[in-house]
Formats: structure tokens, C-alpha cells, sequence
């Protein structure tokens, strides 16, 4: 659980310094959904799909249903 907190707070300092950044969006979509936070998961999955990662739209079709 430590791993998976660092990992949050590391993908959160990320976004500050740069909100546009469609991989760490991604990543952290991944992270919440595997801490079952789907909502938050989808929000960011939404936003890398908005800024070109392709595979945000397959991980929408398959979580944010």
C-alpha cells in the first residue's frame, strides 16, 4: 500500500508541474481504477483521451461504462 500511495502522490506532483501530461493522466486513471475509483479513473482516462493517448479510449470503453 505504501508503493501505491508514493505512486499518488508522485503521479499528483507530476500534473501540478504540468496538467497537460496525457501519460501520467493515464497511469493515474489506471491507479485509481485499481483502487476501485472508477470516477476518478474515468475523469482521467476522459482527459488523456482528450489530449491524444490512444489508449485511454480503449481503457473508457472498458471501465467507464
Amino acid at each position: 500500500m505504501k508503493a501505491t500511495q508514493q505512486a499518488m502522490k508522485d503521479y499528483n506532483k507530476a500534473l501540478q508541474l504540468n496538467p497537460q501530461n496525457m501519460e501520467v493522466l493515464f497511469y493515474r486513471g489506471l491507479l485509481y481504477n485499481s483502487l476501485g475509483d472508477r470516477y476518478h479513473a474515468c475523469v482521467d482516462f476522459h482527459a488523456a483521451k482528450e489530449l491524444g493517448k490512444k489508449e485511454a479510449e480503449q481503457a473508457i470503453n472498458e471501465i467507464c461504462k
